[in-house]
Protein backbone atom coordinates (compact mmCIF):
# COMPACT_ATOMS: atom_id res chain seq x y z
CA UNK A 1 0.00 0.00 0.00
CA UNK A 2 1.72 2.95 -1.40
CA UNK A 3 -0.56 5.59 0.84
CA UNK A 4 0.55 3.10 4.04
CA UNK A 5 3.88 4.35 3.09
CA UNK A 6 3.55 7.55 2.51
CA UNK A 7 1.73 7.96 5.86
CA UNK A 8 5.02 6.60 7.61
CA UNK A 9 7.04 8.98 5.71
CA UNK A 10 5.00 11.89 6.89
CA UNK A 11 4.69 10.72 10.76
CA UNK A 12 8.72 10.65 10.85
CA UNK A 13 8.17 14.36 8.98
CA UNK A 14 6.06 15.40 10.76
CA UNK A 15 7.06 15.20 14.42
CA UNK A 16 10.46 17.66 13.83
CA UNK A 17 8.76 19.86 11.31
CA UNK A 18 5.61 20.46 13.03
CA UNK A 19 6.07 19.73 17.00
CA UNK A 20 7.75 23.73 16.93
CA UNK A 21 3.93 24.94 15.70
CA UNK A 22 1.87 22.12 17.49
CA UNK A 23 3.00 18.81 19.12
CA UNK A 24 -1.05 17.65 18.38
CA UNK A 25 -0.87 18.33 14.68
CA UNK A 26 2.15 15.69 14.78
CA UNK A 27 0.29 13.48 16.72
CA UNK A 28 -2.51 13.42 14.34
CA UNK A 29 0.12 12.52 11.39
CA UNK A 30 1.47 9.84 13.68
CA UNK A 31 -2.06 8.72 14.78
CA UNK A 32 -3.41 8.03 11.20
CA UNK A 33 0.04 6.55 9.90
CA UNK A 34 -0.18 3.84 13.11
CA UNK A 35 -4.33 3.36 11.78
CA UNK A 36 -3.02 2.64 8.63
CA UNK A 37 -0.54 0.18 9.22
CA UNK A 38 -2.83 -1.77 10.97
CA UNK A 39 0.73 -3.28 12.74
CA UNK A 40 1.16 -3.14 16.55
CA UNK A 41 5.39 -2.72 16.12
CA UNK A 42 4.97 0.00 13.92
CA UNK A 43 2.26 1.85 15.87
CA UNK A 44 4.59 0.95 19.22
CA UNK A 45 8.04 2.80 17.21
CA UNK A 46 5.91 6.10 15.89
CA UNK A 47 4.32 6.28 19.62
CA UNK A 48 8.15 6.61 21.03
CA UNK A 49 9.00 8.68 18.20
CA UNK A 50 6.13 11.35 19.01
CA UNK A 51 6.41 11.28 23.07
CA UNK A 52 9.84 12.94 23.78
CA UNK A 53 8.49 15.73 21.62
CA UNK A 54 5.20 15.90 23.14
CA UNK A 55 7.17 16.40 26.98
CA UNK A 56 9.45 18.89 25.02
CA UNK A 57 12.44 16.40 25.05
CA UNK A 58 15.50 17.98 22.89
CA UNK A 59 15.31 16.58 18.98
CA UNK A 60 17.88 13.52 19.17
CA UNK A 61 15.93 11.79 21.56
CA UNK A 62 12.85 11.40 19.52
CA UNK A 63 14.60 9.62 16.91
CA UNK A 64 17.12 7.88 19.74
CA UNK A 65 13.97 6.53 21.21
CA UNK A 66 11.88 5.48 18.18
CA UNK A 67 15.46 3.08 16.85
CA UNK A 68 15.51 2.12 20.55
CA UNK A 69 11.78 0.54 20.30
CA UNK A 70 12.43 -0.53 16.55
CA UNK A 71 15.26 -2.68 17.35
CA UNK A 72 13.56 -4.21 20.01
CA UNK A 73 10.50 -4.93 19.02
CA UNK A 74 11.30 -5.06 15.47
CA UNK A 75 13.35 -8.29 15.56
CA UNK A 76 16.55 -6.36 15.15
CA UNK A 77 18.55 -6.38 18.54
CA UNK A 78 20.89 -8.82 17.30
CA UNK A 79 21.61 -6.93 13.76
CA UNK A 80 22.18 -3.91 15.93
CA UNK A 81 24.50 -5.54 18.29
CA UNK A 82 26.37 -7.19 15.10
CA UNK A 83 26.97 -3.54 14.02
CA UNK A 84 30.59 -2.43 14.35
CA UNK A 85 31.70 1.40 13.50
CA UNK A 86 34.70 -0.12 11.13
CA UNK A 87 35.73 1.67 8.14
CA UNK A 88 38.64 1.89 5.27
CA UNK A 89 40.76 4.62 5.06
CA UNK A 90 39.10 4.99 1.97
CA UNK A 91 35.50 4.43 3.26
CA UNK A 92 36.21 7.16 5.93
CA UNK A 93 37.67 9.51 3.14
CA UNK A 94 34.51 9.70 1.31
CA UNK A 95 32.13 9.30 4.49
CA UNK A 96 34.34 13.04 5.51
CA UNK A 97 34.71 14.62 2.10
CA UNK A 98 30.66 14.00 1.70
CA UNK A 99 29.56 15.61 5.56
CA UNK A 100 31.83 18.45 4.77
CA UNK A 101 30.53 19.33 1.32
CA UNK A 102 26.81 18.93 3.04
CA UNK A 103 27.87 21.16 5.83
CA UNK A 104 29.37 23.66 4.15
CA UNK A 105 26.68 24.02 1.22
CA UNK A 106 24.41 24.31 3.95
CA UNK A 107 26.51 27.33 5.87
CA UNK A 108 26.35 29.22 2.39
CA UNK A 109 23.27 29.03 1.61
CA UNK A 110 21.91 29.89 5.41
CA UNK A 111 21.50 33.71 5.64
CA UNK A 112 24.01 35.44 8.23
CA UNK A 113 21.41 36.92 9.57
CA UNK A 114 20.14 33.68 11.33
CA UNK A 115 23.43 33.14 13.12
CA UNK A 116 23.86 34.61 16.23
CA UNK A 117 19.56 35.01 17.28
CA UNK A 118 19.97 31.90 19.94
CA UNK A 119 20.54 33.31 23.47
CA UNK A 120 20.51 31.11 26.74
CA UNK A 121 20.71 32.28 29.82
CA UNK A 122 23.65 30.87 31.53
CA UNK A 123 27.37 32.32 31.47
CA UNK A 124 29.61 30.64 28.77
CA UNK A 125 31.04 27.77 29.76
CA UNK A 126 34.68 26.70 28.66
CA UNK A 127 35.47 26.11 25.47
CA UNK A 128 36.25 22.33 25.78
CA UNK A 129 32.94 22.18 27.40
CA UNK A 130 31.49 23.67 24.27
CA UNK A 131 33.41 21.11 22.17
CA UNK A 132 32.09 18.35 23.59
CA UNK A 133 28.41 19.09 23.74
CA UNK A 134 28.76 19.88 20.12
CA UNK A 135 30.29 16.62 19.27
CA UNK A 136 28.33 14.87 22.09
CA UNK A 137 25.11 16.08 19.89
CA UNK A 138 26.53 15.76 16.43
CA UNK A 139 26.95 12.08 17.23
CA UNK A 140 23.32 11.27 19.12
CA UNK A 141 21.82 13.00 16.38
CA UNK A 142 23.85 11.33 13.62
CA UNK A 143 23.16 8.01 14.94
CA UNK A 144 19.39 8.88 15.67
CA UNK A 145 18.35 10.07 12.07
CA UNK A 146 20.12 7.46 10.76
CA UNK A 147 18.69 4.85 11.62
CA UNK A 148 15.04 6.05 11.38
CA UNK A 149 15.86 7.49 8.02
CA UNK A 150 18.14 4.62 6.83
CA UNK A 151 16.87 1.56 8.59
CA UNK A 152 13.48 1.80 10.54
CA UNK A 153 11.77 3.56 7.57
CA UNK A 154 12.49 1.24 4.57
CA UNK A 155 12.25 -1.60 6.76
CA UNK A 156 8.50 -0.65 7.04
CA UNK A 157 7.42 0.73 3.71
CA UNK A 158 5.51 -2.53 1.95
CA UNK A 159 5.57 -1.36 -1.35
CA UNK A 160 7.15 0.23 -4.78
CA UNK A 161 10.30 -0.92 -5.76
CA UNK A 162 13.64 0.33 -5.14
CA UNK A 163 13.09 4.14 -6.70
CA UNK A 164 10.05 4.87 -4.89
CA UNK A 165 11.67 3.96 -1.65
CA UNK A 166 14.79 6.06 -1.68
CA UNK A 167 12.40 9.12 -3.18
CA UNK A 168 10.00 8.30 -0.22
CA UNK A 169 12.56 8.64 1.84
CA UNK A 170 14.46 11.64 0.65
CA UNK A 171 11.27 13.09 0.96
CA UNK A 172 10.49 12.65 4.45
CA UNK A 173 14.27 13.69 5.71
CA UNK A 174 14.03 16.87 3.36
CA UNK A 175 11.00 17.78 5.11
CA UNK A 176 11.95 16.75 8.09
CA UNK A 177 14.57 19.74 8.28
CA UNK A 178 12.33 22.75 7.31
CA UNK A 179 13.18 24.27 10.51
CA UNK A 180 16.95 22.77 10.54
CA UNK A 181 19.79 25.25 8.66
CA UNK A 182 19.18 26.51 6.36
CA UNK A 183 15.54 26.41 6.97
CA UNK A 184 12.58 26.59 4.97
CA UNK A 185 11.74 25.31 1.42
CA UNK A 186 16.10 25.61 0.57
CA UNK A 187 16.39 23.79 3.56
CA UNK A 188 13.57 20.92 2.79
CA UNK A 189 16.11 20.27 -0.93
CA UNK A 190 19.07 20.39 0.42
CA UNK A 191 18.35 17.54 3.23
CA UNK A 192 16.61 15.72 0.70
CA UNK A 193 19.17 15.76 -1.88
CA UNK A 194 21.63 15.17 1.02
CA UNK A 195 19.47 12.21 1.94
CA UNK A 196 19.75 10.51 -1.36
CA UNK A 197 23.19 10.78 -1.27
CA UNK A 198 23.41 8.84 2.49
CA UNK A 199 21.17 6.27 0.93
CA UNK A 200 23.42 5.69 -1.82
CA UNK A 201 26.50 5.90 0.06
CA UNK A 202 25.07 3.31 2.69
CA UNK A 203 24.08 0.65 -0.20
CA UNK A 204 27.74 1.04 -1.21
CA UNK A 205 29.96 1.60 2.34
CA UNK A 206 27.74 0.70 4.80
CA UNK A 207 25.77 1.94 7.67
CA UNK A 208 29.23 3.32 9.68
CA UNK A 209 29.74 5.32 6.64
CA UNK A 210 26.35 7.55 6.65
CA UNK A 211 26.76 8.06 10.50
CA UNK A 212 30.37 9.67 9.97
CA UNK A 213 29.15 11.55 7.15
CA UNK A 214 26.01 12.84 8.82
CA UNK A 215 28.07 13.09 12.11
CA UNK A 216 30.27 15.58 10.44
CA UNK A 217 27.78 17.51 8.78
CA UNK A 218 26.41 18.23 12.14
CA UNK A 219 29.39 18.92 13.48
CA UNK A 220 30.49 21.75 10.84
CA UNK A 221 26.47 23.44 11.48
CA UNK A 222 26.55 22.82 15.03
CA UNK A 223 29.39 24.51 15.81
CA UNK A 224 28.37 27.46 13.81
CA UNK A 225 25.69 27.57 15.68
CA UNK A 226 28.33 27.39 19.30
CA UNK A 227 30.05 30.53 18.04
CA UNK A 228 27.35 32.67 17.33
CA UNK A 229 25.17 31.96 20.90
CA UNK A 230 24.94 34.88 23.34
CA UNK A 231 25.12 33.72 26.72
CA UNK A 232 24.02 36.03 29.79
CA UNK A 233 27.62 37.34 30.24
CA UNK A 234 28.48 38.01 27.35
CA UNK A 235 26.64 41.61 27.66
Amino acid sequence: MRVRDVSLAAALASVPALATQSVWWSLLVVVTAAILSANARVAAVLVAYWLPAAIGAPWPAAGLAAAAVWTLVGAQFKAVLSWRPRMSPKTATVAGAMGLAFGGAALLIQPSSAFGSLWLPVARPHTVVIAMAVVGLAAFNAIGEEILWRKVLPSLMSSGGEYWRVALVALSFGIAHLHGIPSGMTGVGLAAAYSYFLTTLHQRRGFAAVVAAHFVTDVVLFSAVAATTTFALDF
